[in-house]
């Protein structure tokens, strides 16, 4: 299931690649052949290089390293995809000095030119880092979910991560035989919804044909399906992606509402805010408006820039009066604003525009839209329940539970940052992260944190459990045995899928990351990801994020940290193919001598002299050893 492959190579000039030396025995760093090394790196690796540039961009890839190569990570066709250590020795300040970064390895990804196949989409400031995303584009059409992504430590101004998604040797006709309105009208006469944004030339994977074609995107304003990839050529449908959201079930009685942190007259959030608000017109419709983070909450549906003409000229302060349910709303999105902005991210695209929401939404205007959702620019929060798949009326307003809004804004959040690609295609493990990462910040924001979804209002209508989904509507978590390698988990829907990365965040929580640290490292590894991330890339940002965290904790420490995000992933089975589990004393070979040092360490007859011995010796990945380790190392062997 793990197509990532790795590789960290220690590189002895004198003795492994047999380079000059001196008459003393020094190495002499103008005598070696940079082009030779680069082959016989590439040969180790498991890398085709084409040309000399390549082999001498992967020989300077190990010197800046020290002699060491960063951890190399290919996809399932050898290429490489991510370079997991220094990428180059140029001091980024600029996007033109990032694009000095990618020319320098730009053979090894098939770049011919950095300047015209590239461009810059987007720089995201984090607590630790900034993060470069540009994207692909051949003879001026962009590519669609290809980038390349460089990350840039904000201390040492030093690139130490690049990701990598570009596609090359690309070869096809960019001029369409059919226009972009025909695409809207073949779009219209198979599924009767016209487009909701310009359509635009893309080039898109077919992944029937397995091969790259010109084809137009048309966005739907029905969203069924919401994106629609015509070719270009011939005017057949590529790809349509089906609107697949399933609701959760939820009971039909519900206790009533009334939050009181609203009620309480100094509260700190909405009693520190003015709110302008239109309560005149005779349709009831209104808008409050929270001046100092620019939210705009709505009991209407209209478009953020048309704001302006139901606003009131009177401003006050929302009293016990008021709407319980819309002031919660309103209450809750401004709870995770305030979390964001603690992570250096203001708003819900970095940039502190306007953020619009819709209270009761209600499209079909049947009293019931049990959901919530996020486009990216607006968040919408339903009311009612599910019986049996089929709407009802109740009293449930989806906006007052603190999650679900934490869960909803987080897919903006995450829109702006990384995109996911949510249409479901590869093998669709980047939708499921769209989902898993919603959740998990959902949780660090939730006032009431116990790793579950729907508890805040109506303390036994649980929407959903973001630890285990066998669990389901249940507070025990304890007992979850789902894994990324079981047996049906393909089968299982992407919302449940997302369960499994939840999980790995509770156990990192679990295993001692503190919910200020942990909120930090998940946050921060979005950084490390591209809009078709895989749950490999996942684990792989986790850790660089935990070093990120880390970087100024003791060496003890921060290795301590790296590690329990390491045994979190191996225990909901995200594993990295690289480690050997049960090696303990480091010697490349899992046998007997691993399990009597193990014994000794136990009974406290010797000490462990590298952190990672402790890691490879949790075979049962509980963040402890014990005799069950003892017990498993056993049976491993045997």
């Amino acid at each position: 299931m793990d197509m990532k492959k790795s590789i960290k190579i220690i590189i002895s000039y004198v003795m492994v690649l047999g380079l000059a030396a001196t008459n003393t025995g020094m190495f002499n760093a103008n005598a070696y052949d940079d082009v030779a090394v680069g082959k016989k790196l590439a040969k180790e690796i498991g890398i085709q290089i084409d040309s000399d540039e390549s082999a001498r961009e992967l020989t300077d890839l190990s010197l800046i390293n020290a002699r060491e190569m960063p951890d190399i990570i290919l996809d399932e066709d050898n290429a490489i995809k991510q370079i997991n250590g220094l990428v180059s020795d140029v001091t980024v300040d600029s996007v033109k000095d990032v694009k000095e970064v990618i020319q320098n390895v730009s053979n090894l990804f098939g770049i011919d030119n950095v300047d015209n196949e590239i461009q810059f989409n987007r720089l995201d400031s984090s607590l630790y880092n900034d993060t470069y995303d540009f994207i692909q584009y051949y003879d001026g059409v962009k590519v669609e979910n290809a980038h390349i992504k460089v990350v840039v430590d904000k201390d040492t101004k030093k690139a130490h991560f690049l990701n990598n998604s570009y596609v090359s040797d690309l070869s096809l006709d960019t001029t369409p035989v059919i226009s972009g309105d025909d695409a809207e009208e073949i779009v219209f006469n198979t599924y009767n919804t016209e487009a909701s944004e310009d359509t635009k030339l893309v080039i898109f994977e077919d992944q029937e044909a397995s091969e790259y074609k010109l084809a137009w995107h048309v966005s739907t304003k029905s969203c069924e399906p919401c994106n629609v990839y015509i070719n270009a050529a011939d005017g057949s449908i590529i790809y349509a992606e089906m609107n697949t959201e399933d609701y959760d079930e939820v009971p039909t009685t519900y206790t009533s509402y009334q939050n009181p942190l609203l009620l309480n007259p100094q509260n700190p959030i909405l009693n520190s805010t003015s709110f302008k608000v239109d309560i005149s017109k005779e349709d009831t419709k209104y808008i409050l408006h929270d001046t100092k983070r620019n939210i705009y909450m709505l009991n209407i549906h209209t478009d953020c820039t048309q704001i302006a003409p139901f606003m009131a000229v009177s401003t006050t302060t929302p009293s016990a009066s008021s709407n319980y349910a819309h002031l919660a709303t309103l209450y809750n999105v401004e709870k995770t604003y305030d979390f964001y902005s603690k992570l250096n991210w203001k708003g819900i695209n970095n940039q502190n525009s306007n953020i619009c929401v819709i209270a009761e939404y209600d499209p079909e205007e049947n009293g019931s839209f049990p959901n919530a959702m996020s486009d990216g620019n607006v968040l919408y929060f339903g009311v009612g329940g599910l019986v049996e798949g089929k709407g009802c009326k109740a009293t449930q307003n989806w906006g007052t539970e603190l999650d679900i809004v934490a869960h909803e804004y987080t897919h903006s959040v995450t829109r702006n940052k990384v995109n996911f690609d949510c249409y479901g295609l590869g093998n669709g493990e980047a939708r499921v992260l769209n989902e898993a990462y919603s959740d998990i910040m959902a949780e660090f924001i939730d006032e009431t944190p116990e790793w579950q979804h729907g508890t805040d209002q109506y303390i036994n209508n649980i929407n959903k459990n973001t630890c285990d989904p066998k669990q389901y509507q249940t507070r025990d978590i304890a007992g979850s045995t789902l894994k990324y390698t079981d047996s049906g988990f393909s089968d299982l829907e992407f919302h449940k899928k997302s369960v499994v990365i939840s999980r790995a965040a509770y156990l990192m929580d679990q295993f001692g990351i503190s919910r200020e640290d942990n909120a930090r490292i998940w946050f921060t590894s979005l950084d490390y990801l591209t809009p078709n991330a895989t749950f490999a890339d996942c684990r792989t940002a986790l850790v660089n994020a935990a070093l990120q965290v880390a970087k100024y904790w003791t060496y003890g420490e921060r290795m301590d940290c790296m590690y329990k995000v390491k045994t979190a992933f191996n225990a909901v089975g995200v594993m990295d193919p690289t480690d050997k589990i049960g090696d303990v004393d480091l010697n490349g070979t899992v046998n007997s001598a691993d399990f009597n040092l193990l014994v000794d360490y136990c009974i406290g007859n010797t000490k462990f002299t590298a952190p990672v011995q402790k890691y490879l010796s949790d075979v049962n990945f509980d963040n402890k050893l014990d005799i069950s380790d003892l017990v498993l190392l056993k049976s491993m062997i045997s």
